[in-house]
């Protein structure tokens, strides 16, 4: 695509506080399911406070990936806080590849920090890393079970409420 071959050098960039649907809206013909929501191709960004649902993702499903697209440096410092990343549903088929984040191997010094992930029951190959590059710092962050949200199903992608319960 255009800009591919150039060397933008982004960095300090902040995304907060932004609701990742992939299902939400209709489709053309000729589009493919989203794979990864918020691809990262920079240094020092940090993600906060966002919701990633996995609704209309399909079988293979990344939250936020960190990788290297081009000839720009390498992702170095990019920091994943107090995320909400949801996943309920059965997208069909033998095989699913879905995950909360991904770091090429040329990832350096990623911090993954108190993040809410919740993956349906029975998901085969669903796993919080894909790849972790190096010098992966993570604390806090929890695969639940049972995530204690308030009405993150609601079939209006509007009136989903990710808030926690009283009990969670």
């Amino acid at each position: 695509g255009p800009g591919w071959g150039s060397d933008e050098r982004l960095e300090d960039i902040l995304v907060e506080q932004n609701r990742f649907y992939p299902g939400y809206g209709d489709r053309s013909c000729c589009s493919n399911l989203v794979g990864v929501p918020l691809k990262i191709w920079a240094r020092y960004v940090t993600v906060r406070n966002n919701i990633f649902t996995g609704d209309g993702a399909g079988r293979y499903f990344t939250a936020i990936g960190i990788s290297q697209r081009g000839i720009e440096p390498a992702p170095l410092g990019n920091r994943i806080l107090h995320n909400t990343i949801y996943y309920n549903w059965d997208p069909g088929g033998a095989y699913v590849a879905i995950a909360a984040f991904s770091m090429d191997t040329n990832t350096t010094d990623t911090t993954v920090i108190n993040n809410l992930v919740y993956f349906a029951s029975g998901l085969t190959g669903a796993a919080m890393y894909q790849g972790q590059g190096t010098n992966l710092v993570e604390a806090g962050n929890l695969m639940a079970t049972d995530p204690g949200l308030v009405d993150p199903d609601n079939a209006d992608f509007l009136a989903k409420d990710f808030s926690l319960t009283a009990t969670s």
